[in-house]
């Protein structure tokens, strides 16, 4: 009993680690953008087409919705430009910028 305990244990320590997200790297002059495609294939078909933009897929940011988040050369193109792009794509529902989400600092002194 104590070994399927122990066992017990130690898978679940693996799948957790295993699971663990990892932060994207993103380079300098690298933004963000997340997009929400009709069907997981689309995701490299969009890095195809926007390749001279350096599009790149980063991760999966909601699989059952296929939103994923990718990034861009913000040198080469204007978020607002790239959002005007891809929403005109056939296999792209919805385009929005990524924003950082700083922590709300606590009103006490």
């Amino acid at each position: 009993m104590k070994c399927h305990a122990i066992f017990s244990v130690l898978l679940f320590t693996i799948v957790l680690i295993s699971c663990k997200s990892s932060k994207p790297e993103i380079t300098e002059n690298q933004s963000t953008i997340l997009v929400q495609v009709t069907e997981e294939t689309a995701v490299s078909a969009l890095e195809t087409n926007f390749k001279t933009y350096g599009l790149k897929y980063l991760k999966v940011v909601s699989r059952p919705m296929f939103i994923y988040l990718f990034s861009y050369n913000a040198e080469k193109i204007s978020e607002a430009q790239l959002i005007i792009l891809l929403k005109q794509e056939e296999n792209v529902t919805e385009v929005q910028s990524n924003k950082d989400i700083e922590p709300r600092k606590p009103n006490k002194p």
